[in-house]
């Protein structure tokens, strides 16, 4: 895992590195909130923020400001550490968004646990499948631009075996719907009945031949008809996270949502 930290005290970085580095993550330190921003905005591959609250409360820089007004920063945690903080500024921060606060000095054990959580509630991860090597390659630019953690794989049983294994750790599948083998309508049979709190949208270039409406009635979560331009799959994945998100917070399947009534 990759962290990017703010903090006013070297000797809390330093600590901070210690426990991080020796659970092998990668620590990038910086001394100011527009470093932070700039290191946010140069690399895709950073998963969490941890920063002094000091700095987040007073900073003329309003860090989680910039995260949330962000769409690709969306499911980017932000973790503040605290040294004797008045409960009325750490309930502050929690309320602008801030996702946990870490009390110095740090208890290594409690505060590895934390930043695992944190981890599982990040960034979100996606199951990517096409058998075309060029398409594939731009659906996964596109989706870690987006800040998302994406696994690729050229034929649904790669897949099949992923899941298996680590399904509890993926957000979103999206799949070609004609495959080699296993077709994308076989993705979207087996997810649904195996993983039922698994979003998964289809693409095709064949739109003559499935019908969205016919998709989306055995449980397609979105559907796209090559060419497609980007910024319509990022909305509608973004979209569609979201809502699966309210749904694990509620602990109830996506179909026993009651719609509002107008």
């Amino acid at each position: 895992m990759k962290i990017i930290a703010l903090m006013g005290k070297l000797e809390i970085l330093k600590d901070l590195k210690c426990i991080l580095e020796s659970d092998k993550n990668e620590i990038i330190g910086v001394d100011s909130p527009r470093k932070l921003i700039l290191g946010l905005e140069e690399d895709i591959q950073i998963d969490m923020v941890i920063a002094d609250a000091e700095l987040l409360h007073d900073s003329e820089v309003d860090i989680l400001g910039f995260i949330q007004n962000r769409q690709r920063y969306n499911w980017l945690p932000v973790l503040a550490t605290c040294n004797d903080c008045e409960p009325e500024k750490m309930m502050s921060l929690v309320r602008r968004g801030v996702y946990d606060i870490l009390l110095y000095p740090f208890d290594r054990e409690i505060f590895l646990e934390r930043i695992k959580t944190a981890e599982l509630n990040g960034r979100r991860k996606i199951v990517v499948i096409d058998d075309e090597p060029s398409i594939l390659e731009i659906l996964t630019d596109v989706f870690e631009l987006e800040r998302h953690i994406v696994y690729p794989f050229t034929c649904a049983e790669g897949a099949f075996k992923f899941l298996e294994e680590y399904d509890k750790s993926v957000h979103a599948v999206v799949s070609d719907i004609l495959l080699p083998g296993a077709t994308g309508i076989d993705v979207l049979k087996k997810v649904k009945a195996e993983y039922s709190n698994l979003p998964i949208i289809l693409i095709t270039g064949h739109s003559g031949k499935f019908s969205p409406d016919k998709l989306m009635a055995i449980g397609a979560d979105g559907y796209f008809k090559k060419p497609f331009h980007n910024v319509d799959l990022i909305r509608t994945l973004f979209t569609i996270l979201q809502k699966y998100s309210r749904y694990k917070k509620k602990k109830i399947q996506p179909e026993q949502e009651k719609q509002p009534v107008s």
